[in-house]
């Protein structure tokens, strides 16, 4: 196996740093490249964002149906219910920890 001499991530920043890019974006690229998604295993537990109460996401067992995979390929599939909610204050604008 060949060996290199930069990581993936020192890649992807020198790639970010070429074509100038905002900080925002290039987090955001970094993100998406580097961390890997969490996928759950066949009958794990996952939580996905519900938009109608911000505060109780859905909890749902894999069963690797296309739902589940749809989920998935949208980023919304989480590990924790804290991630759930999260994501769904961030899809439906609303912010602050003490909101509620």
């Amino acid at each position: 196996m060949k060996k290199y001499k930069h990581t993936v991530r020192q890649v992807i920043i020198s790639w970010i740093r070429d074509n100038n890019l905002e900080n925002d974006r290039a987090v955001e690229i970094l993100k998406e490249t580097v961390e890997e998604k969490w996928r759950p295993k066949m009958n794990d537990k996952y939580f996905c964002p519900n938009v109608n109460d911000a505060f109780y996401p859905y909890s749902e067992c894999w069963a690797n149906y296309n739902v589940d995979n749809f989920r998935l390929k949208h980023n919304l599939v989480f590990k924790t219910k804290k991630e759930a909610v999260a994501r769904t204050k961030e899809l439906l604008g609303i912010g602050g920890e003490n909101e509620k």
